[in-house]
This record gives C-alpha cells, structure tokens and sequence, in this order.
C-alpha cells in the first residue's frame, strides 16, 4: 500500500507485508512517513530492513507532544510540558463493606 502520493504529498513508497496509513498526515507526522527518520539497519538484530519508514513508538511520542505537549522519552524542548508536574484526580472502588477493591 502507499501512503502520500507521488505529486509532493508525504511520498512513502514500496511498503512490504501490506501495511499502509490512511488520510492525509498530521503535520508532526509529514518527516516520519517522509523517511526522514529511518530505523538503523542492523544485521545482528535484523534479517532484513525495517519495514516502515520510522519506528512506531517515535512516532507515537512525537504525537505525545503534538497533542498533549509532553513527551515520556527522550529529551525535552523547553516548550514542554513536564509530566510529572500536571495534577491528576485519583479514585478508588468501595465494596459493600467500603474496603477499596482492584
């Protein structure tokens, strides 16, 4: 499958084992399925190359930043958020006997 197109769109070509992506990439994403950010090939890990234009879990964190502003790996710009300082609500399940369960 292709994603992009051939006129200038994000452009990714020759994808093996029918893996694909559908609609147009988010902005954040146009470099990664452009290939501008390739898995290293290595022999002793890999049989042959990685089959998709960047890994997955770059990609995923990048989406981490682009929408939510924070990243959980690698290092951060100084426009991030840091995770650790944003409250959450905690909650908790009462039985009949208001014991917390799970």
């Amino acid at each position: 499958m292709e994603h992009g197109s051939e006129d200038g769109g994000s452009g990714v070509r020759g994808w093996r084992r029918g893996l694909g992506a559908e609609g147009a990439p988010l902005p954040f994403e146009t470099s990664y399925w452009a290939g501008h950010h390739p898995v290293e090939f290595d022999p002793e890990w890999h049989e042959e190359p990685y089959a998709l234009p960047s890994h997955p879990l770059e990609l995923g964190n990048e989406a981490l930043r682009a929408f939510f502003g924070f990243l959980l790996e690698g290092t951060p710009s100084p426009e991030d958020v840091d995770p650790d300082a944003v409250p959450l609500l905690g909650f908790r399940l009462v039985g009949d006997n208001d014991e917390p369960r799970g």
